[in-house]
């Protein structure tokens, strides 16, 4: 439970800022017409939502204070700005081979989402000093730790 609760947590997370994506992207697209503004505004506004449901509750106690939620801010941004440039990018190739907007944008974010939890874990939201989350290390590993001591 210790390994799948982090990938489910962001699972939960990515579906949640899913759904504020695709209906802001949807909205955007009727009203303007435009696949890229409408992908960047959707984008900025789940992007918000994403970033502090995981700092808050996928990755707690990595980043939280001080300096380090700006570091962490910055790398989600950076993220974040590569994941919609991809995002678009595979997007417009969809739509533009005839593939509705809708499984289009469902497509794109399900293979982009594993690559995004890889760098958000290890990089993102990672702790500078390499250390671990003593509450997220196993028993057993806590125990061989202290053997000996």
């Amino acid at each position: 439970m210790r390994v799948l609760a982090p990938l489910l947590a962001f699972c939960a997370s990515s579906l949640a800022a899913a759904a504020v994506d695709t209906v802001a992207l949807l909205v955007l697209h009727a009203a303007t017409g435009t696949l890229l503004g409408s992908v960047i505004g959707a984008r900025l506004l789940s992007a918000g939502v994403n970033f502090a449901i995981n700092r808050n509750l996928v990755f707690p106690g990595r980043s939280t204070t001080g300096p380090r939620v700006g570091r962490s801010a910055a790398r989600y941004a950076a993220l974040a700005t590569t994941l919609l440039a991809v995002n678009y990018l595979l997007l417009a190739a969809l739509t533009g081979l005839g593939v509705a907007l809708l499984p289009a944008k469902i497509a794109t974010e399900t293979a982009l989402s594993l690559l995004s939890f890889q760098v958000q874990r290890r990089f993102v939201f990672a702790d500078p000093a390499g250390r671990v989350d003593p509450a997220r290390t196993a028993p057993r590993a806590r125990e061989r730790r202290t053997v000996g001591r």
